[in-house]
C-alpha cells in the first residue's frame, strides 16, 4: 500500500523509492507491471513493477514506446526487442512502415515496422525500385540489372495425310 501522511492514497499512480529501488504504484498499491511510468517531467521504464535503466520497447495504453537508459526517448532508429529490429519513429515503434532506413549508415528495409535481415528482393518507391540483400540495400551508384532466360524449346509434329515432307517434326 501506498501511504502519504498517514493516509492510504489509493488514486495514486506514480513512482516511489523504498530502501534504495524505485517502485511502480498503481491505485496505491505497488505493481508488477511492464510498462512506462510519468513521474515529474520524464516517462520512465518499468519493469516487473521496479524502475530500470534499459533499453527497449514499453508498452503504454496499447502502443508501443522506445526508452533508452530507462527514460522514454523521441528518437527515430531501430531498437532491438525480443530478438527482432523493430522501427521507432519519433519514439514510437511505427508497426505498418515498409520503407528504407537509414540506420548505422546503411538503408535497412523495414516491412511492417520490422528489418528483416535476410530478406532479398526489390523494393519500390514511387517510381523507383532498390534491391535488397541481406536486408540492407547499400548501392552507391547506379547499377543496370540484366535478366538471364532461357527460350523454352517445344518440338511439332504434323500430321501429313497423305502430304509430303521431308521432317514431320521441327524444333522451334
Amino acid at each position: 500500500y501506498y501511504v502519504k501522511n498517514g493516509e492510504w492514497q489509493n488514486k495514486a499512480t506514480t513512482l516511489f523509492k523504498y530502501n534504495g529501488k524505485w517502485y511502480h504504484i498503481k491505485n496505491g498499491l505497488k505493481t508488477t507491471e511492464t510498462t512506462i511510468v510519468k513521474y515529474g517531467d520524464k516517462w520512465y521504464y518499468v519493469e516487473k513493477g521496479i524502475k530500470k535503466s534499459a533499453t527497449t520497447l514499453a508498452k503504454y495504453n496499447g502502443s508501443w514506446y522506445y526508452v533508452k537508459s530507462g527514460v522514454k526517448n523521441t528518437a527515430t532508429t531501430l531498437v532491438k526487442y525480443n530478438g527482432d529490429w523493430c522501427y521507432v519513429e519519433k519514439g514510437k515503434w511505427n508497426t505498418k512502415a515498409n520503407l528504407l532506413y537509414k540506420y548505422n549508415g546503411k538503408y535497412h528495409l523495414i516491412k511492417n515496422g520490422k528489418w528483416n535481415s535476410k530478406a532479398h528482393e526489390l523494393f519500390k518507391k514511387g517510381s523507383k525500385y532498390y534491391y535488397v540483400e541481406d536486408g540492407i540495400w547499400n548501392i552507391t551508384s547506379d547499377v543496370t540489372l540484366v535478366a538471364k532466360w532461357e527460350a523454352t524449346k517445344y518440338t511439332i509434329t504434323y500430321t501429313l495425310n497423305g502430304g509430303q515432307m521431308s521432317s514431320t517434326t521441327q524444333e522451334v
